[in-house]
């Protein structure tokens, strides 16, 4: 777990697949984003458990937080992504 675009990041094992949850507030409202493919108002369940391990440690969260993927990338780290 670690801190990310003024929410939590974090990476969660379900069975076999490991999935990149993030967790913060944007405009207000708890949000999360999660790589699983659930998409809409609910939180997945590794969002959910992500959440619930920032609590328990008492995680801080920005009241302007904004999710990695809608953080705009520098062109050369894009490159390194695509790649990738």
């Amino acid at each position: 777990m670690e801190s990310a675009g003024g929410g939590v990041q974090a990476l969660v094992r379900d069975h076999d697949t490991t999935f990149q949850p993030w967790v913060g507030i944007v405009d207000g409202i708890f949000t999360g984003d999660c790589d699983c493919g659930i998409t809409g108002d609910a939180l997945c369940a590794h969002t959910v458990a992500t959440a619930l391990t920032a609590f328990h440690a008492g995680a801080t969260f920005s009241g302007a937080a904004t999710p990695p993927k809608a953080a705009p990338v520098a062109p050369e780290h894009a490159r390194y992504l695509q790649a990738v």
